[in-house]
């Protein structure tokens, strides 16, 4: 992880990088942990987070962590967020595509 990666981005916003380059639990736990912080998440505020099926969810410690904080994880089945996510869908893929096709023109 380079300091570089980090500039102007938003206050308070993270980041981290393994020698892999995939998301592992180690890294997940840290960013549990920064959802935590900034969702205000506790017992009386519950909160419930969507995730993907990527294995580095299954983290023991970051799901006590999300119980202990009143956060219900929802994690889509594997191969289907595609479907299962509608902003990425309906929004985020069509403006990716025309955004792309006004690149190259």
């Amino acid at each position: 992880m380079q300091k570089i990666f980090m500039d102007n981005t938003t206050p308070g916003a993270i980041g981290t990088a393994n020698e892999s380059g995939w998301m592992t639990s180690i890294e997940y736990l840290k960013f549990m942990l920064h959802f935590i912080k900034h969702a205000n998440a506790s017992k009386n505020s519950p909160t419930l987070l969507l995730l993907d099926n990527h294995v580095s969810h299954l983290s023991v410690e970051a799901i006590d962590l999300a119980i202990a904080h009143g956060i219900t994880i929802v994690s889509f089945p594997p191969h289907c967020s595609h479907r299962m996510q509608p902003l990425d869908v309906s929004v985020f893929g069509p403006f990716k595509a025309m955004f792309h096709n006004q690149c190259q023109a």
